[in-house]
């Protein structure tokens, strides 16, 4: 994570990352997940897409990413993994690093424009140009200076992770449900250790959207890490609950 100001004098953007760094246990990690990140600090709802996974759906993820990027009702940012090739000599990739999107055009490329929250600071603008200098439409690609013009396909290609948070404004209903939950030495799928929620459809399944959050209060930073995740699964009509993981509908990512 990175804060910064157009104003070279402000103090704010060092204390805000100070404070979190401190509050997620210090700056010796390997990295973080940009999504989560901003869920902590301006409560977006994260969405994490795997680039690589075999069941990333490019072409949906595409669409509905730039309809909400037009309303500003998403942030982007792409994360890279361990090794990076990147498919131009110019853009040098930071290995386990988020970069920030900040343009999104839907041209016969399909552009998107990154940049490098590590990267030189500009001067800061004139305040009656400062808007109009950081639109789409008058922003070049400038490697130097970590910021590149990237098309969709490439980023899909170069990138290993998606993380998209989404205005949560734009959700009509919503239910926050807390929970205890005490791992045992012994794990099994048991209910007991699984705490289950059962959704109930009124109306037909197929024309239903329903986001699932899980997240963790940490009350101990020294405390063993534990990895959680949420999956779904679909009953056979008899009330039976998840027993096995081959069952699942849905599988989660394991987050710690």
């Amino acid at each position: 994570m990175s804060v910064a100001a157009l104003r070279g004098s402000s103090l704010w953007p060092i204390l805000v990352e100070k404070a979190y760094m401190k509050y997620s246990g210090g700056y010796d990690f390997a990295g973080s997940d940009s999504g989560v990140d901003l869920r902590a600090l301006i409560g977006w709802i994260p969405d994490h897409q795997s680039l690589q996974s075999a069941t990333f759906e490019r072409e949906r993820t595409w669409r509905e990413m730039l309809d909400a990027f037009r309303k500003g009702d998403v942030l982007v940012t792409l994360g890279t993994g361990s090794t990076v090739s990147s498919l131009n000599p110019e853009i040098r990739l930071i290995p386990l690093h988020s970069y920030a999107c900040i343009g999104l055009e839907d041209d016969e490329d399909r552009t998107v424009t990154i940049v490098n929250p590590w990267r030189e600071q500009e001067q800061e603008p004139a305040i009656e140009n400062r808007i109009h200098s950081l639109t789409l439409k008058n922003l070049e690609a400038d490697p130097s200076k970590g910021k590149w013009l990237l098309s969709w396909d490439d980023v899909c290609r170069t990138f290993d992770s998606l993380y998209l948070n989404w205005n949560p404004n734009i959700f009509p209903y919503t239910l926050t449900h807390h929970r205890a939950w005490n791992p045992q030495e012994k794990h099994d799928h048991s209910p007991t250790q699984n705490h289950q929620i059962r959704v109930i459809f009124e109306k037909d399944p197929g024309t239903t959207q329903v986001w699932a959050l899980l997240s963790r209060h940490i009350v101990d930073h020294d405390a063993p890490a534990v990895y959680i995740a949420l999956h779904a699964f679909e009953e056979d009509g008899n009330g039976v609950s998840f027993s096995r993981p081959e069952s699942l509908t849905l599988m989660g990512q394991y987050q710690e």
